[in-house]
């Protein structure tokens, strides 16, 4: 009787394989005890060993700060055995600015990544910057490849990410409406920045006279201008999200003296809305994947989400439906807006083609208890679709801050 048959051979020296025609006695498939004939081969490579290795597929990326890259880490060689790696972010490289204008937080990325018995191929690390509306300059950090088991590290074991700053002089200003004047009618307001980073100057055209230019209303903060009622007095705050996230408001039933800063470490573009009724705008953030993440006020500010709405671009927020909840609302590149309006559900409408791209805001202009969409041109032009009057288009409105 022959039998093919797979062994391992101890004293036989690792990564050799003989095959060829031996003897090997088993005793168990033959009554006599008598030996076995039959063709083995015999392999004494060793599944542990470390004939492999991980490397980042390049060593310099770069990332916007409105966008997002992920970092390739490959294992190449022999992959008989698991692998694993380990990697964090070093060496954040920046000059004048303190922890709450970083555009990434030096703690992160870090974690291991895994391959399975047998795997190989690419793993990726994902960079989310932080779009901040400061004008700072490019910045760089290293990601470090450490701690390989199952594997050795190869030559590029460091990737340099440069974040590109994005933001211009002339593109600093950053949009918002609400009712800051306490009429029931939407208020325009611009953020544009002072001789120094660190300052937004607000202009506000107030609707109870006339629309005749507030400001300018220096607060020591820049970067995405919100405005909504936190305290719930019925006039809107003005606050400003700085840097990774950090959100300071200026509340009017306090003088408006400043409060913060308060973060939640989520990155994403900012907004602000009373999404629960309580009469108190709750904040949020909608990440670059366009999930939602909001702190209700009326469960102290407890995080609500990810709420996976499924559309990207650029976030606002408002009651549109006239159910007193604020409805999430995104337009698209193209300048298309979806609303979950609350009162059906959150089922997405949409997409509305206002056919007018730019910077979206949404606010009751008209004051019939509905928010109406908003644009403002890339040369300032405010557009409004006015509820009252069936969204009929008004505008440009051409608001000069001179």
């Amino acid at each position: 009787m022959k039998i093919l048959k797979l062994i391992r051979v101890a004293q036989l020296s690792v990564g050799f394989i003989m095959t060829g025609l031996v003897i090997i006695p088993l005793s168990g498939f033959a009554a006599t005890g008598s030996a076995v004939y039959g063709p083995v081969t015999i392999d004494t490579l060793d599944p542990n060993r470390n004939n492999n290795t991980i490397q980042f597929d390049a060593s310099t990326y770069s990332v916007d700060e409105h966008s997002s890259v992920y970092l390739n880490v490959t294992r190449t060689g022999e992959s008989l055995g698991p692998a694993a790696i380990g990697f964090a972010s070093v060496d954040y490289v920046m000059s004048n600015q303190t922890a709450s204008e970083w555009d990434y937080s030096p703690s992160c990325p870090s974690g291991t990544l895994d391959w399975a018995y047998n795997e190989s191929g690419t793993q990726t690390i994902l960079i989310s910057p932080y779009i901040d509306y400061d004008i700072e300059g490019d910045e760089t950090f290293t990601v470090t490849l450490t701690n390989a088991s199952g594997a050795s590290l190869n030559s590029q074991i460091v990737a340099t990410v440069t974040i590109v700053d994005n933001v211009t002089f002339g593109s600093g200003d950053s949009y918002s409406c609400a009712d800051f004047d306490g009429d029931g009618k939407a208020d325009p307001a611009v953020m544009n920045r002072a001789n120094n980073w660190d300052f937004g100057d607000w202009h506000i055209w107030f609707s109870g006279s006339g629309y005749q230019l507030g400001g300018p209303y220096e607060l020591e903060r820049s970067g995405t201008a919100v405005a909504a009622d936190f305290d719930g007095d019925g006039l809107a705050d003005p606050a400003v999200v700085h840097g990774y996230g950090y959100w300071y408001i200026w509340m009017s039933v306090y003088g408006y003296q400043r409060y913060g800063p308060c973060t939640f470490q989520v990155s994403g573009t900012p907004v602000a809305a009373d999404f629960d009724g309580d009469a108190q705008a709750d904040m949020a953030v909608m990440s670059a994947t366009g999930d939602w993440y909001i702190w209700f006020s009326g469960s102290e500010y407890q995080q609500g989400g990810p709420y996976a709405l499924g559309q990207t671009g650029t976030p606002v927020a408002g009651d549109f439906d006239g159910d007193g909840l604020a409805d999430p609302a995104v337009m698209s590149a193209t300048g298309g807006w979806y609303i979950w309006m609350s009162g059906s559900g959150y089922q997405q409408g949409g997409p509305y083609a206002l056919g007018q791209t730019g910077a979206p805001v949404a606010g009751d202009f008209d004051g019939d208890g509905l928010a109406d969409p908003a644009v403002v041109s890339t040369t300032g032009g405010w557009y409004v679709w006015f509820s009252a009057g069936g969204y009929a288009r008004g505008g440009p409105y051409a608001l000069s801050v001179q």
